[in-house]
């Protein structure tokens, strides 16, 4: 079956006050500028770039998409609006309405961009667009692997968690590493309950195994197993992503973002 929407990158750039330079250059507060490919129903969408399609703000895209993400993960309708008012630039509308899910180009309140009368309300579907974004994201961590390997993964982890939290995001509570060879535990705040989570280290190969999930503040009584790289996985990625570690000291942070590294990696 065709996906009825794709996302891509192409021409990628570190973008400072001297104009664009090697990825390999990059720092973790400069911006990436490139061609942002998001095609629906065979179209590509226009309009993205500042000075052309290849002048795509990644820094401000990959956190508008994860939000959106985010909202498609969550469940509910919704609207997100992403009017930046750049260089003239229309604004860009994603919205759920019970079973459907519309993309629109209409006009900014903040510039003299205008709506496009070839994209009001083009449908796609939830599932292709989850698809796409982590099919994007993916494919931006091993582009700044290679390229920027230096500062690639502290890049583009700084923006999908900027992206990833809502104002009631969850709160990371506790988070450790145990002695059994190397299986996590989180535990995390939401909304005024607990749920913990378990991820299991093979005993023989040092691999990790399934990841569980719990309601209540012990991780060890694995309630649910979760199948790897399940959508079910990813959407409990998408809900760990989003979570507020600051409370907790340093080194839970630290095996706390290892889980998140081993989930995204397989997802």
């Amino acid at each position: 079956m065709t996906s009825t929407i794709r996302i891509w990158h192409e021409n990628l750039v570190a973008s400072g006050h001297d104009g664009p330079r090697p990825l390999s250059t990059l720092s973790v507060e400069e911006h990436i500028h490139g061609g942002l490919r998001i095609e629906i129903g065979g179209r590509l969408v226009p309009h993205l770039g500042y000075f052309g399609p290849d002048d795509v703000c990644f820094d401000t895209w990959v956190e508008e998409l994860t939000r959106i993400f985010g909202n498609l993960v969550r469940g509910g309708d919704f609207s997100h609006v992403f009017d930046e008012g750049e260089q003239g630039q229309p604004a860009f509308v994603f919205e759920r309405c019970g079973n459907k899910v519309h993309f629109s180009i209409c006009d900014s309140e903040f510039s003299e961009g205008r709506s496009d009368a070839k994209w009001q309300q083009v449908e796609f579907g939830r599932e292709d667009f989850l698809r796409a974004y982590q099919d994007l994201i993916d494919s931006l961590f091993s582009t700044l692997r290679k390229e920027a390997p230096p500062v690639g993964r502290d890049w583009i982890s700084k923006r999908l968690l900027a992206g990833a939290r809502p104002d009631d995001a969850p709160v990371l509570l506790d988070c450790d590493l145990w002695r059994d060879g190397g299986s996590l535990s989180a535990t995390v705040a939401d909304r005024g309950s607990k749920v913990s989570f378990w991820l299991q280290i093979s005993p023989s190969s040092s691999e990790h195994e399934h990841l569980y999930s719990s309601k209540g503040p012990d991780p060890a009584s694995k309630q649910t197993r979760i199948k790897i790289s399940s959508t079910t996985e990813r959407r409990w990625l998408a809900f760990l992503r989003g979570a507020m570690i600051d409370l907790v000291e340093p080194a839970k942070q630290e095996h706390f973002k290892r889980l998140l590294s081993i989930l995204h990696h397989r997802s």
